[in-house]
């Protein structure tokens, strides 16, 4: 997961990029995880990562 909350905090990958790329085969289930350890969805935890334009 650490690695996950890496990539979306760069910003350049989709959520199911992400999930992919750290061995997860059904963005569902890794977003259940993420959400569970970071007490946040994927996604509002990239946007609150993001820099504001």
């Amino acid at each position: 997961m650490q690695r996950a909350s890496e990539l979306l905090i760069k910003g350049e990958l989709s959520i199911q990029e992400v999930a992919l790329s750290v061995g997860f085969k059904h963005v569902g289930y890794f977003s259940r995880l993420f959400r569970k350890t970071y007490h946040n969805t994927p996604l509002a935890y990239k946007r609150n990562h993001l820099p504001f334009k």
